[in-house]
């Protein structure tokens, strides 16, 4: 089942972001329901978008929506703030714990020790229209894709592979 999904989110990748979400709508709907009953919220536009828009990739994880279905794992909106015994959220709803774990997402980080002006976008991640790459530098991995992020990073190391073979400065 997994690898016809991959196929599937290839072919999906091939198509402008705008299209293939209209196209896959359907098939979302009917594999994961209206979500919006469980608090989760959903884009204005969907996962093929929100890749290109972002460059996170959305994640609805099985056993995640399994729990979420028969609540035990319960959706609040967001935090308004925190009191000495727990949180208030903006809905108004006060709640005691023990503790919270925040998860914040996450970065490359790269252009915190690696100064190469011109190579990273805004996030910090590598920019994928630089012109003239610095001599030596080469990365991989760092481009969100709905198409499965190895077999991208597989592709990407390749071509990385066949620039290094064909630079004249480097020793066979």
């Amino acid at each position: 089942m997994s690898g016809k999904v991959a196929v599937t989110a290839r072919l999906f990748g091939l198509l402008p972001p705008a299209v293939a979400d209209t196209v896959n709508a359907p098939l979302r709907r009917l594999l994961l329901g209206d979500l919006r009953r469980f608090g989760l919220r959903p884009l204005p536009y969907g996962p093929l978008t929100q890749i290109a828009r972002t460059g996170r990739i959305p994640l609805i994880d099985v056993g995640t929506m399994a729990l979420i279905r028969t609540g035990r794992i319960v959706i609040r909106p967001g935090i308004d703030h925190f009191v000495e015994n727990g949180v208030v959220f903006t809905d108004g709803l006060r709640e005691a714990f023990d503790a919270v774990v925040l998860a914040t997402g996450y970065r490359a980080g790269l252009d915190g020790f690696l100064d190469v002006e011109g190579v990273f976008d805004e996030r910090g991640n590598p920019r994928r229209d630089v012109p003239s790459w610095p001599e030596g530098l080469h990365l991989c991995g760092f481009r969100a894709v709905a198409s499965g992020l190895l077999h991208h990073i597989g592709r990407e190391a390749r071509q990385i592979a066949v620039r290094i073979q064909a630079d004249p400065g480097v020793r066979q």
